[in-house]
């Protein structure tokens, strides 16, 4: 069998391989997770929704069936479920297998639909809405931040969430022009290595552009005030060979010029 593909530059997604391992999910689950990391990150469907995709298909995929894909994904690690006080269940889908954790921000977690517990099968008048872990924006009226084909991002660094903030080429570019004495490319790499080797220090989405901000701000500091040194330097050097020179022309005299 031969692949070919087309150059795309626009209208495509990146998903992570991690998604296609093998002897991990079915094909048909690995199919609904492409589906869902195809959406944008706000993007919210309910199962009534995701039945109506494979509508007119020659196998069409009903509910029970989406339910039971959803709850091999949440096996696997790909989707985290979270069981609202209402009955209403929260999806969460990742690129790449998560431990399942409980989500302390949200205390109704604990709170178990007494009607009907199987998380498999949520609450039929609430619908089930799903996220992408991914979030590629923080604030869509912000441009330079939005993530697309035509603004891809340079960079991820890693929030205190498990999130990623994509630095854009659009918002990099801003960066250099606000820094113009610092390798801001550099300095960033240092950044998002930095904060994958303290979690304990990583920062909320909201508050990484301050700290990209403050990271750049530092190391355009160190870098004037390295310059005095540098000159200093550069002044002992050239005083030394001032020294030399004359210590010469006093022990040579005329012998050193003529070599001079």
């Amino acid at each position: 069998m031969s692949i070919i593909r087309v150059k795309r530059p626009n209208h495509f997604s990146i998903i992570s391989n991690a998604v296609f391992a093998d002897n991990q999910l079915s094909f048909q689950a690995m199919g609904l997770l492409s589906y869902l990391l195809s959406k944008p990150d706000d993007w919210t469907v309910s199962v009534e929704h995701l039945v109506k995709v494979t509508e007119g298909t020659s196998k069409k995929t009903g509910r029970e069936g989406l339910y039971n894909i959803l709850k091999e994904l949440k096996h696997a690690g790909f989707v985290h479920v979270q069981k609202h006080a209402s009955g209403k269940v929260t999806y969460t889908v990742h690129d790449e297998p998560h431990p399942d954790k409980p989500d302390k921000e949200n205390p109704d977690e604990g709170k178990p639909d007494t009607v009907d517990p199987d998380e498999a099968k949520p609450n039929q008048a609430e619908p089930t809405l799903l996220n992408t872990e991914y979030k590629q924006t923080l604030n869509r009226t912000n441009k330079t931040c939005a993530q697309s084909a035509d603004n891809p991002a340079a960079f991820h660094l890693l929030s205190k969430s498990g999130e990623y903030f994509p630095v854009t080429e659009d918002y990099l570019s801003e960066l250099t022009n606000a820094f113009p004495q610092v390798n801001v490319r550099a300095e960033l790499a240092k950044a998002a290595q930095w904060l994958i080797a303290n979690p304990p220090r990583r920062k909320t989405l909201r508050g990484m552009r301050r700290f990209v901000s403050n990271w750049l701000s530092r190391s355009e500091r160190f870098a004037s005030s390295s310059q005095p040194a540098m000159n200093r330097q550069e002044a002992l050097e050239a005083r030394n060979a001032q020294v030399v020179s004359e210590w010469l022309q006093e022990k040579f005299g005329n012998v050193y010029n003529q070599a001079s």
